[in-house]
């Protein structure tokens, strides 16, 4: 069964084109990513997740990132390892892992396990 994932990254004729262009008006970053790429990006995310983190299918995390293109790869490499995504404010249990960035660090002391993604313009650690 395909996920939302294949969906979305299958979708474009010619995935060396780009899918998706982010603009950050405060720091001047442009970031192009084709589906290739993207799907990299996601790929990577889903194997963390389930390799890494020992996440499955049954499992939720909570995305609390900003607006940006390594959110997108984050939600689409959770979904394309079938794990459940909710939001900050949504109503769900404990979810087994928060992914936020620097800014969001402190809101989560509780979290079994906390990931933070950089936010970098080149995705660097």
């Amino acid at each position: 069964m395909a996920t939302i994932t294949d969906e979305i990254l299958t979708a474009t004729p010619d995935p060396t084109r780009p899918m998706l262009t982010f603009y950050d008006d405060d720091t001047g970053e442009r970031t192009e990513l084709s589906a290739l790429t993207l799907g990299n990006w996601a790929a990577k995310t889903a194997n963390f997740f389930r390799d890494e983190l020992g996440l499955s299918p049954a499992d939720t995390i909570l995305v609390d990132l900003p607006e940006h293109w390594q959110t997108v790869a984050i939600l689409l490499g959770a979904w394309w390892a079938g794990i459940g995504v909710v939001l900050p404010g949504d109503s769900v249990d404990t979810p087994r892992a928060v992914v936020t960035w620097t800014g969001g660090l402190d809101s989560y002391p509780d979290a079994e396990e906390i990931v933070v993604a950089s936010l970098d313009p080149f995705g660097l650690g």
